[in-house]
Formats: C-alpha cells, sequence, structure tokens
C-alpha cells in the first residue's frame, strides 16, 4: 500500500523541524564542553606550569645571590640579574637583607629571599614562597 501524501507531508515536516533540532543541540553541546571542562582544564594547566616555571626561576636566583655575595658585595644590577628582570624591592637591614620578587605572570608566585650578612663566602640564602604576594614596589634596577 502506497503512503498517503498526508503521511509523507508529516514525515518531511518531522525530518525538517527535527535535524535543526539535532545539530543545534550537538553544537551547543560541544561549546558547553569546551567551557565546562576543555577550557578549565587547558587553564589549570597553565597555571601550573607558570608554578612550576617561577619555582625554578626562584631556585636559579636564590644560587645567583648566594655566588653574586660571596665576594662581600651585592650591587642592584646583580639582584636585577637573579630577579630575571621581574619587579623587585629590597629591605638591608642586619642581620639579613631581605628581597622580595614577583616571577609570576598571571598569578601570585612571589618569593621571599632572606641574605644574611655580612656578606661573603659565608652568606646564606634562603627562599620563601608566598600564597599571596605582598606589595612588590616595582623595582628593575
Amino acid at each position: 500500500m502506497p503512503p498517503s501524501a498526508k503521511s509523507v507531508a508529516g514525515g518531511a515536516l518531522l525530518a525538517v523541524v527535527l535535524v535543526p533540532v539535532l545539530g543545534f543541540l550537538a553544537v551547543a553541546g560541544v561549546v558547553l564542553w569546551m567551557y565546562g571542562v576543555a577550557l578549565p582544564g587547558h587553564q589549570r594547566e597553565i597555571t601550573e606550569w607558570e608554578t612550576e616555571n617561577s619555582r625554578r626561576m626562584a631556585a636559579t636566583a636564590q644560587q645567583t645571590l648566594t655566588t653574586a655575595a660571596a665576594d662581600g658585595r651585592l650591587t642592584d644590577e646583580e639582584i636585577s640579574e637573579a630577579a630575571a628582570g621581574t619587579a623587585w624591592d629590597l629591605q638591608r637591614t642586619d642581620p639579613v637583607w631581605v628581597l622580595r620578587t614577583d616571577f609570576g605572570s598571571s598569578g601570585p608566585n612571589c618569593f621571599s629571599f632572606d641574605i644574611t650578612t655580612p656578606l661573603g663566602p659565608a652568606t646564606r640564602v634562603t627562599t620563601t614562597e608566598f600564597s599571596t604576594c605582598p606589595l612588590v614596589k616595582p623595582r628593575t634596577s
């Protein structure tokens, strides 16, 4: 028995409505997945990479400061080199100089370096990582 014109028209109408709705739902699902899962996961990876990178930079700075202080002096240029060009500030008080710097670009990646005085071969540099950044007065040299 051949299909009636009414059932063919009903099937065509159903297809014309159903296909765009399913397409819209598929696109909306992909967009929701991107904003709900993929992008936050990628941002978390970027943040973790920046944190690890800043920790490596702090370890390098600690070694550079220790080496630079071994000759009995520590210049602003040597501090800028150790701080890798980031903003830093220094409080020169005895018995410890306190250097603070922020190695981060998108989050708090702040470190404090305690440099024992008098400067020389026995100088010790210890590092503290902050969970939030205290005010670092921008100083690059």
